[in-house]
């Protein structure tokens, strides 16, 4: 994610997954909150694994109203500022480097919103 980040020309980046179908809507949503530096939201699925990510969608939205980001990488907008101003992904985790980033990213006092309205 950091070689694709630092090789973005664009204002914002969209993090994803190769596996991840964008449902109908989803990019004329996201625009609606690029007021905030870094917007992500939940990952739905529609196999086996249904149950598992609804519980995990609804669990990053009650960590999100207490002030916690659990982002995931595979529905993750983030400006280049925020993105940059704090040294983007660390490479040196294996796991959870995306809620790691966020975290920093908030920390950093830079707003981030969890977009309910724009789940993968």
């Amino acid at each position: 994610r950091q070689i694709g980040a630092e090789a973005a020309r664009t204002e914002w980046v969209l993090f994803s997954d190769a596996d991840i179908v964008f449902p109908s809507g989803f990019f004329s949503r996201l625009p609606r909150h690029f007021g905030a530096d870094c917007v992500y939201g939940s990952k739905l699925s529609l196999d086996a694994y249904r149950a598992s990510c609804r519980g995990f969608s609804y669990g990053q939205q009650l960590l999100h109203h207490a002030g916690i980001p659990a982002a995931s990488g595979s529905n993750l907008a983030l400006g280049r500022k925020a993105l940059f101003a704090v040294g983007g992904f660390d490479r040196d985790l294996v796991c959870n480097e995306d809620s790691e980033l966020v975290w920093r990213v908030k920390r950093a006092g830079f707003t981030v919103r969890f977009a309910a309205d724009a789940p993968v």
